[in-house]
C-alpha cells in the first residue's frame, strides 16, 4: 500500500513540475475542424482536434479525460456547438485554460461504410440461383429495403433466408443477417416472389378422366400465377381430374395418376387360405390404386365384398 502511495505522489509531482509556475494558468489553443470522423463507441474532447503549438503542459492526458457521450450512429451526426463544448470544459479542473479554435460547430461522424441497397437485394436473390427444368426466372420486388445501410468499417458477410415454403411465387418473408464478427444486424424484408416458366396450355376440350398426352397441349412461356402450374417433364399415365377447357394452363391437381382398377371395370377377385383359392369375377365400384382396398360387386349374388388391389 505504501509503495503505490509513493508511486501516486510520484506521478503527480511529475505533472506539476511540467506546469510552469505563474500567477495565471497556462493558456493552449486548441484547433477543431468543421467536420471530424471518429472511430470509437465513444467521443473524448481530444477527439475532436489538435493543440495547435507545442506546449509544456501535457495536455493530452488531461483531455483524453473530458467525455463527449457516445459516438453517432454510423450514417449519423452529431453537431456540437462552441458554447457547448465551452461549458463542457468548465466541469474539469485542469492546470490550463483551452482556446477553442473552431468555426461556431463542428460536425461530428462515425468512421463507418455504406452497403448499397443492390448489395442487399443480391443475396435474396442467391437464393433462387439454383437451375430448375423449365423454369426460366425467378426474382423477388422487394417491399421494405432500405436504399443503404450504414454500419462500422470492416468487411461484413450478408447472407439471406426465406422464411417458410410460399412456392415457386407469392409473398415471401425474407431475413437478411449482416455479420462482421461479433457485430450483426438483422432485417425483415417482405418481397413478391415472381418467376417466369415454361407450362403447359390446352389445345382442345379434354373431358374429365380422360387420358391425358402431351400433344394435348403446347409448351409456352408464361409467368406463374399461383405456383402450382406444371412446370416439369409431362408425367406419362395420367388422367384429366376435371373438365379442362382449350387455353387453359394445366395445373398439378387437375391430373392424377390412372388407376390399376377403375369403376365398373371387370375385374377377377383371388381368395386364397393355406389350402385353397377361389376366383371370381365382380365388378370395380369404385377406382383403385395399387394397395387400395375397394368394393366389388358379384353380378350373380350381388353380394359385396372388399379386394385389395395389386
Amino acid at each position: 500500500m505504501n509503495k503505490l502511495y509513493k508511486v501516486g505522489l510520484l506521478v503527480a509531482l511529475i505533472i506539476l513540475l511540467q506546469i510552469p509556475v505563474s500567477g495565471e494558468a497556462p493558456e493552449v489553443t486548441f484547433e477543431i475542424p468543421e467536420t471530424v470522423a471518429v472511430n470509437g463507441p465513444n467521443v473524448c474532447f481530444n477527439d475532436l482536434g489538435a493543440i495547435k503549438e507545442d506546449t509544456p503542459v501535457r495536455t493530452g492526458y488531461f483531455l483524453k479525460q473530458i467525455d463527449l457521450g457516445p459516438a453517432p450512429a454510423p450514417g449519423q451526426v452529431r453537431i456540437l456547438g462552441r458554447e457547448y463544448l465551452n461549458s463542457i470544459i468548465q466541469q474539469y479542473k485542469m492546470p490550463f485554460s483551452i482556446h477553442l479554435e473552431m468555426a461556431d460547430q463542428v460536425t461530428v461522424k462515425s468512421n463507418a461504410i455504406c452497403i448499397q441497397k443492390a448489395e442487399l437485394e443480391q443475396a435474396i436473390q442467391n437464393l433462387f440461383s439454383e437451375k430448375k427444368p423449365h423454369l426460366l426466372k425467378k426474382w423477388v420486388e422487394v417491399q421494405n429495403m432500405p436504399d443503404s445501410l450504414w454500419v462500422s468499417q470492416g468487411k461484413w458477410e450478408i447472407e439471406a433466408s426465406l422464411v417458410g415454403n410460399p412456392g415457386e411465387v407469392g409473398n415471401g418473408l425474407f431475413k437478411v443477417a449482416l455479420t462482421k464478427g461479433s457485430e450483426n444486424r438483422i432485417l425483415n424484408i417482405c418481397g413478391k416472389i415472381r418467376a417466369r416458366a415454361l407450362v403447359y396450355r390446352a389445345i382442345r376440350d379434354i373431358p374429365r378422366q380422360a387420358s391425358l398426352d402431351p400433344t394435348d397441349f403446347e409448351l409456352i412461356e408464361a409467368e406463374l400465377q399461383n405456383s402450382r402450374e406444371l412446370i416439369s417433364e409431362f408425367p406419362a399415365k395420367i388422367r384429366a381430374t376435371k373438365l379442362i377447357k382449350q387455353g387453359e394452363i394445366i395445373r398439378s391437381e387437375w391430373f392424377q395418376p390412372i388407376p390399376l382398377v377403375c369403376k365398373d371395370q371387370e375385374v377377377t377377385v383371388i381368395a386364397r387360405d393355406e389350402n385353397v383359392g377361389v376366383k371370381m369375377v365382380g365388378l370395380a365400384k369404385m377406382d383403385g390404386w395399387r394397395g387400395d382396398m375397394i368394393p366389388i360387386i358379384n353380378p350373380v349374388s350381388h353380394k359385396t365384398i372388399k379386394a385389395k388391389v395389386t
